[in-house]
């Protein structure tokens, strides 16, 4: 199958999301142009259409939330780190828009899952060998860090275990949900492969908010799928290997598990220490309530410290407004979803399922960690978003076309009774004429 520049540019968009590398190093800024900004920047110069760019509910609250960070960004401390951080959210809105707007065809979906699933694989072989390894390949120029620095936890190329266990908690729900499209054969077996491969390397990742993430996720997905009537013999065929699979892995590495959960920071510290840190940052949220202390200064009223809860995090550095606007973006995107989820198209029906899934799961993990602020996890927050105002478009554009068809049928009929009609009437004047 021959690619075309737009389909290229979205497969590796998906590749390129989770690469933490990026082609420029700040101390302040970290990665300032990463790899994934390539594809989304190529999009709109080389795939875009010409039709006029129309906004959704999602991008309004993103737009008044991005004006709001920048007033935020202005009264910070450190005006550079945080409108640095503005820079980003401008990026993600751009790939939101663009998927939003642009990727109106069931051919560009599959593109961008494909796009997912290459990148997936990359990044649990990678896993795989730290894992095994004890050290990473030391592949800096992409984000994966060197020597032993986690040296029992795999970190694939996003530098640290949580933000990789959270990426994985994101495409897993996905993957299982592919599971039940009709596929071929042969797809199936390379997707039933890589969710068993995946939900390994979650192990190895050692993050306790992405197994409670995964665990949530995966009720959600069991309820979903009960509710549907879709829990079948033929998905307990499925779901049954895959278990089976995962208690072996539990049970081999269950000390290893067990001694993780127990963890508590050095000394017993780490707990405590986020205790102060949450009531640092509901301090800030009283006192700034508007527009808070500015993007990525949190730690400079904190005594470099950092909240470990993402809703006291977006509320103490950009004011309670934005957390609003941040649960209002959340909230349309469940509206996308739960549209999208009744869809006659098993295709999207089905990925909307994984994909509200996924987002269950990383709500809950934002209760314990700032992980919406790692780049790539940002951007796949966004990535799906745009991926479920895409189907809706789809499913929008199919019930236009199924009504306008109706319309023409019913005009037609109506034509042909207004002409039998007039033949009627015509026969009954010839016949009076007689």
């Amino acid at each position: 199958m021959k690619l075309n520049q737009r389909q290229i540019l979205l497969i590796l968009l998906g590749v390129l999301l989770p690469l933490q590398a990026g082609l420029y190093w700040d101390a302040v800024a970290e990665h300032v142009v990463k790899l994934s900004y390539i594809p989304i920047l190529g999009l709109w110069f080389f795939g875009r259409k010409k039709n006029k760019i129309k906004q959704t509910q999602i991008s309004k609250v993103a737009i008044a939330l991005i004006l709001w960070s920048t007033i935020s960004s202005i009264l910070a401390i450190d005006i550079n780190r945080s409108l640095f951080e503005v820079s980003r959210y401008i990026i993600v809105l751009l790939m939101y828009l663009y998927m939003a707007n642009y990727c109106d065809d069931q051919k560009l979906i599959i593109m961008l899952l494909v796009g997912l699933g290459i990148g997936l694989v990359f990044e649990d072989l990678i896993a795989l060998y730290q894992n095994h390894y004890g050290q990473s390949i030391g592949w800096d120029f992409l984000g994966e860090g060197s020597g032993k620095l986690w040296s029992w936890r795999a970190i694939g190329t996003l530098r640290f275990p949580n933000p990789f266990g959270t990426y994985l908690l994101f495409l897993l729900p996905v993957n299982l949900s592919l599971l039940f499209v009709p596929f071929k054969k042969n797809i199936k077996i390379l997707l039933g492969l890589l969710m068993a491969l995946t939900s390994i390397v979650l192990i190895f990742t050692y993050s306790r908010s992405a197994w409670i993430g995964f665990a949530f996720s995966t009720v959600i997905f069991l309820l979903l799928f009960f509710k549907r009537g879709l829990i079948n013999p033929k998905f307990m065929r499925i779901l049954f290997p895959v278990t089976i699979v995962l208690m072996l892995f539990f049970m081999k590495y269950s000390d290893k598990m067990v001694t993780r959960w127990n963890f508590r920071g050095s000394g017993g510290k780490g707990i405590e220490h986020r205790y102060i840190t949450a009531r640092v940052a509901n301090k800030l949220m009283k006192e700034k309530f508007l527009f808070g202390v500015g993007l990525r200064n949190f730690f400079l009223h904190a005594a470099g410290g950092t909240v470990h809860t993402t809703y006291l995090r977006i509320g103490a550095e950009t004011g309670v407004p934005s957390l609003i606007m941040f649960l209002l973006i959340v909230f349309f995107i469940y509206k996308e979803g739960f549209k999208v989820m009744k869809s006659r198209n098993i295709l999207l029906s089905r990925l909307a399922i994984g994909i509200m899934c996924s987002y269950s799961g990383f709500l809950i993990t934002l209760i314990s960690g700032v992980l919406y602020r790692w780049f790539p996890i940002m951007a796949i927050f966004w990535f799906y978003a745009g991926m479920l105002s895409a189907m809706s478009k789809l499913e929008r554009k199919k019930v236009m076309i199924e009504r306008k068809k109706r319309q023409l049928m019913r005009q037609k009929k109506i034509k042909n009774s207004n002409d039998d009609e007039s033949d009627r009437q015509r026969f009954n004047l010839r016949n009076n004429t007689n």
